[in-house]
């Protein structure tokens, strides 16, 4: 087999992250906030995302915790506003009843997400 035909038999290994970027619009809790993400053309859609990976405490609800939840929300709030609210959705998908979309959020330049800045300070349950 000659190395053109080596090459069109092999399957390349493709990266089949979805990149959005994205205006935060407001912060719900620690992990959750709207946002304005452009898909394409000038298109852009308000958009509800969830972190994946990381469940914050509650700042609402029957499960609401009144000191952690409102800790890991001023940190999400913190946290996304460092880099002027722009951010990167990355490999989002439909969540729950489709209400919101679970994604990777990375800021600008950054390469840790904002799951594993949940994580590494202790703002997840």
């Amino acid at each position: 087999m000659n190395a053109l035909a080596l090459l069109l038999a092999i399957e390349p290994v493709a990266c089949h992250e979805r990149v959005y970027d994205a205006v935060v619009l407001d912060v719900i809790d620690g992990d959750t906030f709207w946002a304005m993400v452009e898909v394409g053309m000038g298109i852009h859609y308000r958009v509800k995302i969830r972190a994946a990976h990381a469940d914050a405490p509650e700042t609402r609800g029957k499960n609401k915790d009144p000191i952690r939840g409102p800790k890991a929300e001023e940190f999400t709030r913190a946290w996304l506003a460092e880099y002027g609210n722009v951010v990167y959705i990355v490999n989002d998908k439909p969540g729950k009843y489709n209400r919101r979309r679970i994604a990777e959020v990375y800021r600008p330049g950054s390469s840790e997400s904002w799951s594993e800045a949940l994580h590494r300070t202790g703002n997840v349950r």
